[in-house]
């Protein structure tokens, strides 16, 4: 862990600069951001083919940006994530090898947050 030593405000009182870069960092955060998993083993997807589940995630509304991950190696397979309904995220792997993948088990997580 690396720590430093950060002066905020000056001897006026005023922020200093680098305490202002930070307050607008923090301004472009997302609003709110929620997660959910669960263990999932996806089918055998064939070259070409998706798959789809779903993952809870509380708090998740229509209109809030989606991302997925996925615990294992997910040789060529790439996950696509959308809020589909109040506390739910759709999440997609689709296979973009040209042969059949078959991932296992794992734990699959999504996200979401607040558009900016």
């Amino acid at each position: 862990m690396i720590t430093a030593s950060v002066q905020l405000v000056d001897q006026q009182g005023r922020a200093t600069p680098i305490f202002l870069r930070l307050l607008d960092r923090l301004e472009k955060l997302p609003e709110a951001r929620f997660s959910g998993s669960k263990i999932y083993d996806p089918a055998s997807i064939a070259a070409g083919a998706t798959e789809a589940t779903t993952v809870p995630v509380a708090g998740a509304a229509l209109g809030m940006k989606a991302e997925a991950s996925f615990s294992l190696d997910q040789e060529g397979v790439v996950l696509g994530a959308y809020v589909s309904s109040s506390d739910v995220v759709s999440v997609v792997f689709h296979n973009t090898t040209a042969g059949a993948v078959d991932l296992g088990s794992g734990t699959l997580r999504a996200y979401v947050w607040s558009p900016a």
